[in-house]
């Protein structure tokens, strides 16, 4: 499974994501993110993330992922949409990449990802929740650095 970064004028990719969108009910949301990355293109040193990453099965999108913070603070959020018949190995894929890719391109120091439910994958992949909040629950992953005793939060 490959990441795909959407570029906004990339037809190619606009067109799958226009029907993705329409199939997980979120046309609005995802359509009106895209004008974020857009607007933020057009701005030179900005401190705000806009960013869209796909990954691609024949022509439909398979999962979709929403990546937006700050660089000063180097605090990413992350809002993943999946197919409901998808894969969910490649959910989990698609979701440790989204993370390297936020970790290592985008220098993020914490990662957020909320929630409507107990998400197992999320924490297999080293994400903490931190409880249930009127029906969602934040889950969130640190950089781990490496220290002399080994690897530890810091």
């Amino acid at each position: 499974m490959n990441l795909m970064i959407v570029k906004p004028d990339n037809q190619e990719h606009i067109t799958p994501i226009k029907e993705f969108s329409n199939v997980v009910g979120k046309e609005l949301e995802i359509i009106s993110f895209l004008k974020k990355i857009e607007q933020q293109n057009e701005k030179e040193n900005s401190n705000m993330i806009y960013e869209m990453a796909i990954s691609i099965a024949g022509q439909k999108v398979q999962n979709l992922a929403m990546i937006h913070g700050t660089r000063d603070n180097r605090l990413i959020e992350l809002t993943i949409m999946n197919l409901k018949d998808g894969d969910n190995e490649k959910n989990r894929s698609f979701i440790e990449k989204t993370t390297e890719y936020s970790f290592g391109q985008l220098n993020a120091e914490t990662l957020v990802i909320f929630s409507n439910h107990q998400d197992k994958t999320l924490e297999s992949l080293g994400y903490e929740s931190l409880g249930n909040d009127h029906g969602i629950i934040p889950y969130i992953k640190d950089r781990e650095k490496m220290v002399i005793s080994g690897m530890k939060r810091v």
